[in-house]
């Protein structure tokens, strides 16, 4: 039976395992970078609600009428075909000027548009306008 090639001198095997371990570790550290220092690029907030070009910790912001499919899928109940039909329909009908225009959308209906409404962190926007307070401006909840 054929075992495993490992390195003859110890030294280089420990090496190698740490080279390993450190570059791991190095690209888990970059990727949640944005995260230790409270903000990130993407997606944008409204400069108009604070944001400055960019997104407050906990807060996302996506626009119906001018996003395209990957951030359209940060939407609660909306996934790669559901956002591809939301851009279809724009293409076709043109943006849409209230939010209760995505129930055009085939696969969206009025559950998941009720839903943005409900959805912690989330500022849904119509062409760069709020089309819902966004969670800072909304009311807390009651305990």
């Amino acid at each position: 039976m054929e075992t495993a090639h490992t390195p003859e001198d110890p030294v280089a095997a420990r090496r190698q395992r740490d080279a390993r371990i450190a570059l791991v570790a190095l690209l888990l550290l970059g990727a949640v970078r944005p995260l230790w220092l409270g903000w990130t690029r993407l997606p944008r907030a409204p400069a108009d609600h604070g944001g400055e070009g960019f997104v407050r910790p906990g807060l996302v912001a996506v626009d119906i009428a001018r996003d395209p499919a990957w951030r359209l899928r940060l939407l609660p109940g909306v996934g790669r075909l559901r956002a591809e039909a939301i851009l279809a329909d724009r293409a076709r009908l043109g943006p849409p000027q209230r939010l209760e225009d995505l129930g055009r959308v085939p696969g969206i209906g009025p559950g998941i548009v009720r839903g943005l409404a409900n959805t912690p962190g989330l500022c849904v926007l119509l062409d760069g306008k709020p089309a819902l307070p966004c969670p800072h401006e909304r009311e807390p909840h009651a305990p």
